[in-house]
């Protein structure tokens, strides 16, 4: 508190070209973290998952067999729906073989065994020259996790950037003939892309900014900022509150938070994912969310808070969908610790105790 930070004991490998993820992937109730790219010891890149065992200790597993990803990044997501975090990468990656390829894989968590799955089968192909970054989001609304990437592309006439919006159908990646403008490098190199809800309509909208290739400029770049607007027909409702909000207090300040899976017009109940907010001694404000991200506790449906001093609660809950239009807040409240003792009324000002008789016990 205070806004006081302190440094944790958990050791992260060193990056360079750092790129980062967070989901609670073994659905313990605390957030684990994805870390990928290049090793500045070993000059090697690594896919590595940083576990949370709780205390701000992280144990580091490297996954993916001995696969490495070198100016890439990757990302968690549901692609197929099924409760669990799949492992989207993009980027220039060292195969098991110790070939090297510029991809767009998926690998599918199945009980976290990652089997891989392309999106695109080649690259470059199809006019790629590269890609430099990637991002899930469900841009037409239908209830799943479609892909955005991003990447330098030969037009025939030069090298350009351009991003291009591959949907996901049954499982199934296809083309969308979508393609968006994109900067010369992506990402952490050269420029940004996001989704965001700008005009609250519950579909995604495009930002992306960063340098531009001049149109025959022979190479030149320039700084440029362009909001794109989804006028896509269709609604995207919001999912259901989420319901049975149960807050069990246990010893030394801690609270298990728990709730009913929520339901949505598209997105599957088990790839919901949640936002939670806490409150101590304040009230809430509803906002809508058109933050461009899942919620905050990932797809779970009950999540553990340690060390919370004395004190009356209010904690706030929304259901986000794929494309992340979130629900309405539901809301609950506990205590941690005697809080106050509740007045009795109308209780005599004296009492007396008559002898009884006759007394049983002394005939």
């Amino acid at each position: 508190g205070g806004w006081i930070f302190t440094e944790t004991d958990s050791v992260f490998a060193p990056t360079i070209h750092a790129q980062s993820a967070w989901a609670d992937f073994d659905q313990d109730q605390d957030l684990d973290l994805l870390l990928v790219n290049i090793s500045p010891l070993t000059d090697d890149g690594f896919i590595r998952r940083y576990r949370n065992d709780g205390n701000g200790v992280f144990v580091g597993e490297d996954i993916l067999d001995s696969l490495t990803v070198e100016h890439g990044e990757a990302q968690w997501g549901d692609f197929d729906a099924d409760g669990d975090f799949d492992i989207l990468i993009a980027g220039h990656i060292k195969e098991l073989d110790g070939s090297y390829n510029t991809v767009l894989r998926i690998y599918r968590n199945d009980n976290e065994t990652y089997v891989p799955f392309e999106v695109i089968d080649c690259v470059p192909c199809e006019g790629w020259f590269d890609i430099t970054a990637a991002t899930w989001a469900d841009y037409d609304t239908d209830g799943d996790m479609d892909v955005l990437v991003s990447g330098n592309y030969n037009s025939g006439s030069q090298i350009e950037g351009r991003a291009k919006i591959y949907d996901n159908n049954g499982g199934t990646f296809i083309d969308s003939g979508n393609e968006l403008p994109a900067p010369r490098a992506s990402g952490s190199r050269g420029g940004t892309f996001s989704w965001l809800d700008i005009d609250g309509e519950g579909d995604l909208d495009y930002f992306i900014a960063g340098q531009y290739f001049v149109p025959g400029g022979g190479g030149l770049v320039e700084a440029q900022m362009h909001i794109y607007r989804n006028d896509a027909a269709g609604q995207n409702v919001a999912p259901t509150s989420p319901a049975g909000l149960n807050a069990a207090v246990q010893s030394g300040g801690t609270v298990l938070l728990s709730w009913d899976p929520a339901t949505d017009d598209h997105t599957p109940s088990a790839a919901l994912t949640y936002d939670l907010d806490l409150f101590r001694d304040g009230t809430p404000v509803s906002l809508p969310r058109r933050l461009p991200e899942p919620g905050n506790v990932s797809a779970v449906t009950e999540w553990l808070l340690s060390g919370l001093p004395d004190g009356s609660y209010e904690w706030t809950l929304r259901a986000v969908d794929a494309a992340y239009n979130g629900s309405d807040i539901s809301s609950g409240q506990f205590n941690i610790g005697v809080t106050g003792v509740n007045p009795v009324e109308n209780l005599p000002r004296e009492f007396a105790f008559d002898e009884n008789y006759p007394n049983p016990f002394n005939p």
